[in-house]
């Protein structure tokens, strides 16, 4: 059967399709379970209060690093955990697998925006830094733009990468 013809089918069979739903009464109780163990759960970790519930305290986005992961004494090298806005269906993109709970398992590698008629008015962001060096100043130098969906300016011209520049770095033979 086609996913088209199943799902047609599952909306207006009632659900009789899945074992033990036979009736509208059933589906209504078992999503009002549902939605009571739920919201059960999400008080007990987040509190009583509804109003201050936020998305990124549960969400969070944890990026081991290899050598941290392999060698305790190099824990140094694990970035922040950070609460994490996003999930699999926006732009933010923060999925989640349930095999990791509400923990971010992957993320956009990077955003990019480009104006192809002023190439200098062109945007991006990645989600630690531009260097992979720990203590560099550069290895987390774009997380929070990144986590605020903010985009840093992307240089072309001369006149642009000598303005936006830090550094200078002449490779010879």
């Amino acid at each position: 059967m086609a996913a088209e013809g199943a799902t047609a089918l599952l909306l207006h069979d009632g659900w009789r399709t899945v074992p033990g739903l036979d009736t509208q009464a059933d589906l209504d109780q078992l999503l009002g379970q549902a939605l009571d163990s739920a919201a059960s759960e999400l008080a007990q970790s987040l509190g009583p209060d509804l109003d201050a519930w936020r998305w990124d305290d549960v969400h969070i986005m944890v990026s081991p690093h290899p050598l941290a992961t392999a060698l305790p004494e190099r824990s140094d090298l694990h970035p922040p955990v950070d609460g994490c806005p996003g999930d699999g269906d926006t732009v933010r993109a923060g999925a989640v697998a349930p095999i990791h709970g509400d923990r971010s398992s992957h993320a956009s590698v990077g955003r990019y925006v480009f104006d192809v008629a002023d190439w200098d008015n062109s945007g991006w962001v990645v989600p630690h830094g531009v260097s992979g060096v720990r203590g560099s100043g550069h290895d987390l130098d774009q997380r929070s733009a990144w986590l605020a969906c903010e985009l840093l300016p992307m240089a072309y011209s001369a006149e642009a990468v000598a303005h936006h520049g830090q550094a200078t770095f002449e490779l010879s033979p």
